[in-house]
C-alpha cells in the first residue's frame, strides 16, 4: 500500500517489503491475514501482526510517533483541520476521492457535477499546501495522496476534466517537496496504464493523451533503473521471454532479447555517468545488419548474405518486442521510483528508435 510506504519512508524505519499478487494471493498470505486484504505488516520488536492501511498507519503512528510526527498535536489549528478534514472528506460515498473515482469509472455529465461541487467544497484544504496547513505533510495528506496522484493522471487523460490539478496545485506542489513521497509515488503513465487494462477506459479509442514528458525525471533517474535492471536482469529476461508474444524456446532468441536489454542498461548507465538524458540517445542495435563492405567480403567468400540478412532481421524484431514489453510493463513504484520509471520508458523509447 502507497500510504504505509509513504509514512515508512517520511519516519526513516526500515522495513523488508514482499510483493503480494492480488489475483493470485498465495495460501500462506491468507492464513496469516484473515481477512486476505492488503497491506499487512509484522512488527519485529514484538512479532505483531496487523492488517488493512487505516490499521497499519495507526500502529505506525502510536510506535514511531516522533520520527517525524504524522498527526498534529492535539489542541493546535493544525490539529483542528486535521480532525475536520479525515473526520469528513478521507472516507465515505461523498469524500473528494470516491466522487473522482465514480466520475472516473462513469463518465457521467451528473457525476462530473458532483465532483466539481465537491472540489467546490474542499479547495480550501489544498489552497495552502498540505491540508492543514502547516510547513509539513500530515496522516492527512498520506491518506489521500494515492488516490490524489491516480486522479490527477486519469481524469485529464480519460475524461478530459483537469480540475483536480488546477484548483489543488498548492497541494500536488507542497507533496513534491517531500523526498519520501518522491520516492513512493506512482507516475501518471503506470497510473493511466492499470486503469486503461482494469476498466477499459480506452475503449472503442484510437488513442489517449500521452502523459507531459519530463526531462529533468528521466536525468534523475537513469542511474536508479539501470542498476535496477542490472540488479534483476535474468529476471527481466525471463519475464520478457515468457510474456512478450517471442519464441521463448529459441536460442536466438534469447541470445537477441538479452543483448538488446543490455543495451538499454547500456543506455542508462551511460546517460547517467554523462549527467544527461537516456531519451537524447539513440543506441544501435547489437544485432544490426553487418555493413555494405562486410556484405561484400561474405558473398566474395561464398557466404549466404540472404541468411545473415534474414538473421539480422529476426533477432532485431525479438530485440523489439522485448523493448516494448519492458516499457510497458515497468510499473512505478512496484518496480523502481517514478523518475526511474520516467528514465527506463525513455530508453526503451530510445534503444527501439536505434533498431531499423
Amino acid at each position: 500500500c502507497e500510504r504505509a510506504w509513504l509514512a515508512l519512508e517520511h519516519k526513516g524505519i526500515a522495513y523488508d517489503t514482499e510483493f503480494i499478487d492480488l489475483r493470485n494471493k498465495p495460501e500462506w498470505y491468507k492464513e496469516m491475514v484473515p481477512t486476505a486484504l492488503v497491506p499487512a505488516a509484522r512488527f519485529a520488536a514484538d512479532d505483531k501482526l496487523v492488517w488493512e492501511s487505516d490499521a497499519l498507519l495507526r500502529e505506525i503512528e502510536e510506535r514511531f510517533p516522533d520520527a517525524p510526527r504524522l498527526v498534529p498535536e492535539e489542541g493546535s489549528a493544525e490539529r483542528e483541520r486535521y480532525d475536520a478534514f479525515v473526520g469528513a472528506e478521507v472516507e465515505g460515498d461523498g469524500a473528494l476521492t470516491a466522487v473522482g473515482y465514480r466520475y472516473l469509472v462513469s463518465g457521467a455529465d451528473d457525476a462530473r457535477d458532483e465532483l466539481d461541487a465537491v472540489l467546490d467544497r474542499v479547495e480550501h484544504y489544498f489552497a495552502d499546501g498540505f491540508v492543514c496547513g502547516g510547513d509539513g505533510m500530515t496522516l492527512a495528506d498520506v491518506l489521500v495522496a494515492p488516490s490524489m496522484s491516480l486522479l490527477v493522471a486519469n481524469l485529464p487523460t480519460f475524461r478530459a476534466h483537469d480540475g483536480l490539478r488546477e484548483r489543488c496545485a498548492p497541494w500536488f506542489e507542497a507533496m513534491a517537496s517531500v523526498p519520501a513521497y518522491a520516492r513512493v509515488r506512482a507516475d501518471a503513465e503506470t497510473h493511466n496504464t492499470v486503469v486503461r487494462q482494469l476498466f477499459g477506459l480506452a475503449a472503442g479509442r484510437a488513442s489517449v493523451p500521452a502523459p507531459a514528458a519530463d526531462a529533468d525525471a528521466e536525468a534523475r533517474g537513469a542511474l536508479e533503473a539501470g542498476a535496477r535492471l542490472a540488479d534483476n536482469f535474468e529476471a527481466v529476461v525471463a519475464d520478457a521471454l515468457a510474456n512478450s508474444g517471442v519464441d521463448a524456446e529459441s536460442d536466438e532468441v534469447r541470445e537477441a532479447v538479452e543483448a538488446h536489454l543490455q543495451a538499454l542498461a547500456g543506455c542508462l548507465l551511460d546517460a547517467a555517468e554523462a549527467g544527461g538524458r537516456p531519451g537524447c540517445s539513440r543506441p544501435i542495435s547489437p544485432c544490426a545488419t553487418p555493413g555494405a563492405a562486410e556484405l561484400k567480403k561474405l558473398e566474395e567468400e561464398g557466404g549466404d548474405v540472404a541468411a545473415v540478412r534474414a538473421r539480422a532481421a529476426r533477432m532485431r524484431a525479438a530485440g523489439a518486442a522485448a523493448l516494448a514489453f519492458e516499457r510497458g510493463r515497468v510499473s512505478a513504484p512496484r518496480d523502481m521510483s517514478a523518475d526511474a520509471a520516467a528514465a527506463f520508458r525513455a530508453a526503451c523509447d530510445a534503444c527501439l528508435a536505434g533498431l531499423y
